[in-house]
């Protein structure tokens, strides 16, 4: 009986342990990963006296394109926060006094609208496309349940995109100053979801929250973040505004004010 039972025993553990082999040739190691901390961050090299400028400007918070659906994730909720509060800081070095910053155009109050020489709105408009990679799926089979199967990504991906800066007359909101900034292209930005047990080779939130696909795209964005801010440096000219002054006058004439 003994010797039955042993065998017993053995033929279990062995049972195990090919199953546990199996499943774990079938479903790539879950690994656990951090999400960083990224804190964007832009300076103007040459700071004027503020008010210098004698231009009013009404500023809006960044926003999204509305072609870009993933805004209010985590990432690209603070990287559109740092955009907003370094364009103020960038504003009132070069001389501007800044009202706002407004969460809408919409959100302006009639005084704010007579008052200023121009509204300011930015739109960030960037755009990730799939280089060289694929979902890769594998099915749970001993699940308890019926079998699932689960996708995880592996390949690469590439940022490119621009900035728009719009100027308004406020009280007519009609456009009188235009610029783009390009979001310097990345290419060959190397992901492998930390998350393999994706339920739909969908890209949305839970795709952009997974900690590999988060710290590579927040990389890259913070790569090339100073020479954005470079560039918007150089368009936020108060020479330019200032020769936008009898447009901006005429335009506030038709409205009556």
């Amino acid at each position: 009986m003994k010797s039955c039972h042993a065998r017993s025993s053995t033929l279990r553990i062995f049972l195990t342990v090919c199953v546990s082999a199996v499943f774990s040739c079938s479903a790539p190691k879950q690994t656990t990963i951090s999400l960083q901390t990224f804190n964007y961050d832009y300076k103007t090299g040459a700071p004027t006296k503020p008010g210098s400028a004698n231009i009013l400007v009404d500023l809006v918070r960044p926003n999204y394109a509305s072609t870009f659906a993933y805004g209010r994730t985590e990432l690209f909720s603070n990287f559109r926060t740092h955009i907003g509060r370094d364009m103020e800081e960038l504003l009132i070095d070069k001389g501007f006094r800044v009202k706002g910053p407004y969460d809408s155009f919409d959100d302006m109050v009639f005084d704010d609208r007579k008052d200023a020489d121009i509204a300011i709105d930015v739109e960030i408009v960037p755009q990730f496309t799939a280089r060289d990679g694929s979902w890769h799926s594998y099915t749970n089979k001993f699940s308890l349940q019926a079998p699932v199967t689960y996708y995880y990504y592996e390949g690469t991906v590439s940022l490119i995109g621009k900035i728009n800066l719009i100027g308004y007359e406020p009280l007519s909101k009609e456009k009188i100053w235009v610029k783009s900034v390009p979001i310097p292209a990345i290419t060959n930005i190397n992901i492998t979801t930390a998350n393999k047990k994706f339920t739909s080779t969908t890209v949305g939130n839970e795709f952009y929250n997974d900690p590999n696909v988060y710290n590579a795209l927040g990389s890259a964005l913070n790569e090339q973040y100073k020479e954005i801010f470079k560039k918007i440096d150089v368009l936020l000219d108060a020479r330019e505004f200032e020769i936008l002054k009898p447009q901006i006058k005429e335009l506030k004439a038709k409205k009556g004010y």
